[in-house]
């Protein structure tokens, strides 16, 4: 567009005019080239800046979801988005351990400024590209004033962002917005002030709980009475757990159930991790340690990369719908049906209650060619667990974290409850939440003699066994 077609009137416009294509060719420009992926310390993240209502900075952890805070006024929203996580940074965190989270932190913070300024830099080149060229393609303008437009688009945007920085305020995600899954997360992780003095406490809290449970077993190794009922060397001990959840202290308690009480055969019924990741199985490698057979049902949170890592403990014997016999007791189980998917739950009922009933029809479809009935069916989910009832004497089960014995004249149905105090939640939890397993003794082809229920509350420095009888036959 050139001076000579325009009109008089357009001609007093063209200044003010120019002046706006200016504004709006850089904010364009900025809009759609100003995303940037830079590499710093093993992970890649992803920056840019968008319009929106109300200005904030958003954490964006797909496919969690994202965790957002109101940091500033301008109606601008930053937005940081980790893109990849190098298998090297997650095995010195997470394996090796040769750099701790908080190191990583650190240097992460002593990084950033690093990356705003080529961030920065970038903003404002492509501010004065779109502008200069926006003008220059509109207004068919002398290179001069194309030149100046690109100068003005580049400080209208420096000074939106200095504003923006200027009044940025990090506390602000003291009362952060979650999105996506990671809605639940103020569920599982404390308030963030709390944050650091937790992890501070944690790795001490492993260490005394440990020698908590240590001191306690040694003053129970006087009281023999409580580790045999009966003095029948057929009757065997079998320690049920659940739901450890990668607690390390949940590991330890099951280690020392065992070791103390001189348990034939351990039975978990299930959720051995949170989410099913390899890197989790970490935390629960002091199950490698255990010698005596471990009979295993995965449950909702347990996934095939786990299973496969149950199958390479030694004694470890994994249920899949049939019966095994081991010390002479027959034990049968199938595992959950999420476990073999990445998810922990199904929203539709309809559907569920399709899977449970499975999973009940195909345990009951091998019973036809089983002769003799087993002495105990494992299972991880409540529902499951209560129509199994029906058809079997005794029941195992677990999932709802919570420890019970219901006896009636045709069944008994434990749940040992959570060995892993709800895992590392547990650790941070407000409200103390036990370690919890259960002490079967029982006899093949016979109903329990007796279970003792046990709950072990470090930060109450209480340890508790109840022992149930159960009636014989007569």
């Amino acid at each position: 567009m050139t001076s000579n077609r325009l009109t008089p009137a357009l001609r007093r416009l063209k200044p003010p005019l120019i002046l706006l294509t200016a504004v709006l060719g850089a904010f364009l420009f900025v809009y759609l080239f100003g995303p940037a992926t830079y590499d710093l310390d093993g992970i890649r993240l992803n920056l840019s800046i968008n319009p929106t209502d109300q200005g904030k900075t958003t954490l964006d952890l797909s496919p969690f979801g994202n965790v957002s805070a109101a940091t500033h006024n301008l109606p601008l929203e930053f937005t940081i988005k980790l893109d990849y996580i190098g298998t090297e940074l997650a095995r010195n965190m997470l394996i090796t351990s040769s750099e701790s989270p908080d190191e990583f932190i650190n240097d992460l913070k002593l990084s950033i400024p690093s990356l705003l300024k080529p961030f920065i830099v970038r903003q404002l080149l492509l501010a004065a590209l779109g502008a200069a060229l926006s003008v220059w393609l509109l207004w068919r303008s002398k290179w001069l004033v194309s030149v100046g437009s690109g100068v003005l688009g580049s400080l209208i945007v420096l000074f939106i962002l200095a504003m923006g920085l200027q009044n940025y305020n990090l506390d602000a995600f003291r009362e952060p917005e979650y999105n996506g899954v990671l809605a639940i997360a103020p569920t599982i992780i404390p308030e963030p002030d709390k944050l650091l003095e937790r992890l501070d406490l944690i790795q001490h809290q492993t260490r005394t709980a440990a020698s908590n449970i240590q001191t306690i077993f040694t003053n129970l190794n006087n009281l023999s009475v409580l580790a045999n009922p009966e003095e029948d060397n057929q009757i065997k001990k079998i320690l049920l757990v659940s739901d450890l959840h990668s607690n390390p202290i949940g590991i330890e308690f099951l280690k020392s159930l065992a070791s103390n009480f001189n348990v034939d055969i351990i039975v978990d019924c299930g959720d051995l991790t949170d989410f099913g990741n390899p890197l989790e199985t970490k935390m629960t490698e002091g199950l490698l340690q255990i010698d005596i057979p471990y009979v295993f049902v995965p449950g909702n949170h347990d996934t095939p990369e786990i299973i496969d890592f149950v199958k390479e403990m030694k004694n470890s014997t994994i249920l899949e719908g049939n019966t095994v016999t081991i010390k002479g007791i027959k034990i049968k189980g199938n595992a959950d049906p999420l476990s073999t998917s990445n998810e922990v739950s199904v929203e539709d009922r309809t559907e569920w209650e399709t899977m449970i009933n499975k999973q009940v029809e195909d345990l009951l479809a091998r019973e036809d060619a089983e002769e003799e009935q087993p002495d105990i069916v494992v299972v991880h989910n409540h529902e499951v667990a209560q129509k199994l009832s029906k058809h079997y004497p005794l029941v195992i089960y677990g999932h709802t974290h919570q420890q019970s014995i219901v006896s009636t004249l045709d069944n008994i149905r434990i749940n040992p409850g959570t060995s892993g105090a709800a895992g590392i939640r547990g650790l941070y939890a407000d409200k103390s939440i036990p370690y919890s397993a259960v002490i079967l003794y029982i006899k093949s082809g016979e109903k329990p003699v007796a279970a003792d229920q046990i709950k072990y509350d470090p930060l109450a420095d209480r340890f508790n066994l109840e022992r149930k009888l159960f009636k014989s036959e007569t």
